[in-house]
């Protein structure tokens, strides 16, 4: 494998001056690589995107952008929960239980209530 190319300090910093003119005066990638070869620079686009990535100082996160958490919905009445495993799993089952036969119950009555109106 071949060792990478290094610029003189000077060299390199001249190339990514005519880069970011370049840029900065609304002109495309390939007219910045064009202004880079004129300042000195012998390497392929790729290899220039590179030189100017790592150039760039602070933070460098490539890639997908983490995406904000979306708030769950609320669960449905005929969920129905986990089977218990502990002592305290078997107690949250036993509140679970107990919430969906009161809400079961209130349901009901509501339905009956409304179709007695009919």
């Amino acid at each position: 494998m071949k060792p990478p190319k290094r610029y003189d300090p000077k060299v390199k910093q001249a190339i990514l001056e005519a880069v970011q003119a370049a840029r900065k005066g609304g002109g495309k990638f390939a007219d910045a690589f064009e202004a880079a070869k004129k300042a000195g620079y012998n390497g392929s686009s790729g290899g220039l995107y590179q030189m100017i990535y790592n150039s760039k100082g602070g933070s460098k996160k490539r890639g997908r952008k983490k995406s904000a958490t979306k708030a769950v919905a609320a669960t449905p009445v005929a969920a129905k929960p986990v089977a218990a495993k502990s002592g305290t799993d078997s107690i949250v089952a036993d509140i679970a239980a107990l919430v969906d036969k009161a809400v079961h119950d209130r349901l009901a009555t509501a339905i009956s209530a409304l179709e007695g109106m009919m």
